[in-house]
């Protein structure tokens, strides 16, 4: 329960951090005009979600290896395939109900403040 905590909140705070950070903002600038792909990644919360969710789920599935058969070894690749999948639904999700939410919030000023 712990992990899957754990990768939940790395992926969406890794991909918001990439995606619209801005500590990233000249990094996401200079691989937009050196690189097309990475470029595209870096500005795409699903894409980039995918990749986090790839690094995540590697960091999860090596930290339980020494603890697991070579059967587990060998599904490795499939399973961190499917970490970048569910990092590429979590991070837009996230961001859809992160955009909503704002939305929402009225900026309009007080009766005390006119």
């Amino acid at each position: 329960m712990i992990e899957l905590t754990l990768f939940i909140l790395s992926v969406i705070g890794m991909t918001n951090i990439i995606v619209d950070g801005s500590i990233f903002q000249k990094r996401r600038e200079e691989l937009e005009k050196k690189s097309p792909f990475w470029g595209q990644v870096v500005m795409c919360h699903q894409c980039c979600g995918f990749w986090c969710g790839l690094i995540c789920g590697l960091c999860i599935l090596i930290s339980e290896a020494p603890q697991q058969s070579i059967w587990f070894l060998i599904g490795i690749p499939f399973k961190t395939f499917l970490f970048g999948c569910a990092g590429s639904l979590l991070a837009p999700a996230y961001d859809l109900l992160y955009q909503f939410i704002l939305s929402k919030i009225e900026f309009a000023p007080s009766n005390n403040e006119t």
